[in-house]
C-alpha cells in the first residue's frame, strides 16, 4: 500500500505535504513501538525507532515541531541543512 506523502503538484513543496498521512504513519510507528515494548521485544523496538528517526515523515515532522517552537530564531540559513537533509528543497 503506497500512498503519496505530497499532494500532486508541480514541485515538492512544504505547503504541498499530506501532514494527515504524516501524522498516521508516525502514529502508527508510535504505536507498533509501544506493542513491542509491551512484548517484552527490545530488537524490534530498537529497529521501530530507528525506522521512526530515519523515515522521511518523521524528518518532516521534526522540522516542522522546530520551526512552530522557534520561529524567530531558526531562520532560512539555519534551517536549509536540515531542510536539505530532510529533502524538502
Amino acid at each position: 500500500m503506497t500512498s503519496k506523502l505530497f499532494y500532486l503538484s508541480e514541485s515538492s513543496h512544504w505547503n504541498s505535504i499530506n501532514w494527515k498521512l504524516v501524522e498516521k504513519r508516525i502514529a502508527n510507528l508510535q504505536h507498533r513501538i509501544t506493542m513491542a515494548t509491551k512484548r517484552g521485544n527490545n530488537r524490534k523496538v530498537q529497529n521501530l525507532q530507528r525506522l521512526l528517526v530515519r523515515s522521511l515523515s518523521g524528518r518532516l515532522k521534526t522540522v516542522r515541531c522546530l520551526t512552530s517552537i522557534y520561529p524567530i530564531a531558526l531562520t532560512f540559513t539555519t534551517l536549509y541543512p536540515v531542510l536539505k537533509a530532510v529533502q524538502v528543497i
